[in-house]
């Protein structure tokens, strides 16, 4: 958490180079690291209810499998075992599912401040010539960089915490290193994403283009 500050904002600007190299996605890259501390709190929350999901779910998917190797359990062992470990990641991705749903709420809070303090240079941009379609695209793309960097980077992170954990409290009892990808889990983050995405970046475009361009240069 100390070196958030330095790494997140780096993390963004490599993904940033991903969005493309229109002037709308140019633009975007370049916004979305403009402040790093800005870039920090919008990113870090995600990160981190990202990465406690995915380690809770692939830590137990692992488990499940550790299990399943273990030599002479019944299949009724078997059986109980898949239930406890089941019940247990049920509740413990409920309870941080909510903090996680908070660090969204945030993110897209602060995509609208964001927006709604950048009027005048929306403005400059359309006189310019930025289309409406264009400026909508710079937004979303600025919100995918930065969703998208806690999504990524917070699944690798989880899925390598969960197998480490997994592996420090079995791993004497089991052969081999098992590691949990918990599809139904990951692809859920990733629908999860593309919502949040559209959730932050739809409605304060729509506001931006909504402004004419010298109405919005006349903002202080």
């Amino acid at each position: 958490m100390l070196g958030a500050g330095r790494i997140v904002p780096g993390l963004v600007a490599f993904a940033g180079r991903l969005v493309g190299g229109s002037p709308s996605a140019v633009i975007a890259r370049k916004n979305a690291v403009s402040d790093p501390q800005r870039t920090t709190r919008s990113t870090i929350g995600l990160l981190i209810g990202v990465t406690l999901v995915t380690t809770i779910a692939g830590g137990m998917q692992a488990l499940t499998k550790s299990v399943h190797s273990w030599e002479g359990l019944t299949p009724a062992d078997v059986r109980h075992a898949e239930q406890v470990l089941s019940v247990t990641s049920t509740v413990l991705i409920a309870m941080i599912a909510i903090s996680a749903i908070i660090a969204a709420v945030g993110f897209v809070s602060t995509m609208s401040l964001t927006v709604i303090g950048r009027t005048r240079e929306i403005g400059m941009l359309r006189a310019m010539g930025f289309t409406g379609r264009q400026i909508r695209s710079m937004i979303t793309l600025e919100s995918l960089a930065l969703s998208g960097t806690a999504v990524v980077f917070g699944l690798l992170l989880g899925i390598v915490l969960g197998a480490v954990g997994a592996q420090s409290l079995v791993g004497g009892m089991t052969d081999g290193f098992a590691i949990g990808l918990p599809l139904p889990a990951l692809l859920a983050i990733v629908g999860c994403t593309v919502v949040l995405v559209i959730a932050a970046s739809l409605p304060p475009s729509r506001r931006a283009v909504a402004i004419a361009p010298v109405d919005a240069l006349a903002v202080a």
